[in-house]
């Protein structure tokens, strides 16, 4: 048998074999780079693999917030409890839960504040029905907190970090916190500017307000337009989350405060909605290496496919301590201490309406 016979003799693979081979292998290759593309997105936020409470940079941080004693020196002072510090309390709770309901924590602290969260939003994703519900808890409550004297709820994470504040809320709200998001307030400014700012109506009052005070940062920006919507950049939204000096026509200080933060995540979502898939990738570039989460890797991918998922519609919001469900006081932990204000909640009321914000009937979900 000669070369040519042999040649001829040989099998031909199918055009169509060929073709299919050549589409699977770019499918395999396409694959991969989709893997490595969404990993190396994961590998770009701040990971917290311990819990524990954040490192204090005694270099930056300032003194506290001040607050005007004269507007309360007429409350009622309780005090702590005579417990030493280190002692826990003995606390009844029973905490809610549902496997197909995330909750998960955004915190927003400032290290300069020695990382206290003046910002504590838990964003339930539920599964069940696509939704997405918002609860602000307001900074001030006073909670019991394991191993402490009772304090405000935004010195937990600075004491004990997510271990500690996962722990206080099973006892004081009776759920469970699935994981946490931190963006410190600086950052903020970085996270609206990559969004290209967002759009904000500003009432006359506060935008008057904040365009005389230094509540934005950099005076080129104090120019914000009362009584309409704008575009607001980073500095501009900061300034408005921030100040507690006026209300918003029916609440007043820190309860109007949360209310324009929940506002402005609100806005923040819907720009995101309005933004194609290149879009959306192209900011989170630039977003995800400015927080801090405990949450691995993989716990990520998956909130955040349930969160592509849900919340098609209007974000439902919610504030803790709802309304006629607490009292101010005048609070000292020890008789050297500083006196400060704090809220004392209903704890019955807020449990009770927060289950069924979150949960629904309490006939749906298991305990």
């Amino acid at each position: 048998m000669d070369n040519k016979e042999k040649k001829d003799g040989k099998k031909k693979t199918p055009l169509l074999a060929k073709i299919i081979m050549g589409l699977a292998g770019a499918i395999v290759l396409a694959v991969i780079v989709c893997v490595c593309y969404v990993f190396h997105f994961l590998s770009l936020p701040q990971y917290d693999r311990d819990g524990m409470a954040p490192s204090i940079n005694e270099e930056i941080t300032t003194a506290s917030e001040e607050q005007n004693t004269d507007e309360w020196a007429d409350l009622p002072l309780i005090t702590a409890p005579s417990t030493s510090e280190g002692e826990t309390t003995s606390v009844d709770y029973e905490v809610k839960h549902d496997e197909d309901i995330y909750n998960i924590i955004l915190l927003g602290a400032d290290p300069r504040s020695g990382y206290l969260t003046d910002s504590m939003i838990v964003v339930s994703i539920n599964q069940k029905d696509n939704s997405i519900k918002m609860t602000s808890f307001m900074r001030d409550m006073l909670v019991t907190i394991p191993g402490y004297a009772p304090n405000k709820l935004n010195v937990v994470y600075q004491r004990g970090g997510m271990n500690l504040l996962k722990q206080v809320f099973r006892e004081n709200f009776e759920i469970e916190l699935y994981g946490y998001v931190m963006v410190d307030y600086l950052s903020l400014i970085d996270v609206v500017d990559a969004l290209g700012g967002v759009e904000i109506y500003v009432s006359e009052k506060i935008a008057n307000f904040l365009n005389t005070s230094n509540f934005i940062e950099k005076e080129e920006y104090r120019n914000i337009i009362p009584n309409a919507t704008q575009t607001l950049n980073g500095y501009q939204v900061v300034g408005y989350c921030r100040q507690r000096e006026l209300g918003n026509g029916y609440e007043s200080d820190d309860f109007a405060r949360t209310q324009r933060q929940r506002y402005v995540l609100n806005a923040i979502y819907e720009k995101f909605r309005t933004k194609s898939l290149a879009e959306i990738l192209a900011v989170m570039k630039e977003i995800l290496p400015l927080i801090t989460t405990d949450m691995t890797e993989m716990q990520m991918l998956s909130i955040a496919t349930k969160a592509i998922n849900g919340g098609l519609g209007d974000i439902e919001q919610l504030r803790i301590p709802i309304n006629n469900s607490y009292e101010d006081y005048r609070y000292q932990i020890t008789p050297n201490s500083d006196i400060m204000r704090v809220i004392k909640f209903d704890p019955e009321k807020n449990i009770t309406k927060l289950h069924e914000f979150i949960f629904g009937s309490t006939t749906d979900t298991a305990e």
